[in-house]
């Protein structure tokens, strides 16, 4: 499994690990080179999930969004600082 925090990162990982060039990508992805380019340089581009999904998708990767609940406060715990 990769984890990236960015998708810039993740998106340039996968492709490399697919063995594709930009191109190879792109065309699989049925887009524009550029447009797998900046995605994978630009730190302002904000792909949807349904793009990144779909070029993950053409490179021989499925995407899966782990979302992992986080501990709800312990009321005593919370009264207790508040005094």
């Amino acid at each position: 499994m990769y984890e990236y925090a960015a998708p810039q990162a993740m998106l340039r990982r996968v492709r490399e690990v697919a063995a594709l060039t930009q191109r190879e990508l792109a065309e699989r992805a049925r887009v524009a080179q550029p447009v797998i380019s900046r995605l994978e340089s630009s730190p302002d581009a904000n792909p949807s999930v349904r793009t990144v999904a779909d070029i993950v998708a053409a490179a021989g990767f499925r995407l899966r969004v782990v979302l992992e609940p986080v501990a709800p406060a312990d009321p005593v715990v919370e009264r207790y600082k508040q005094d």
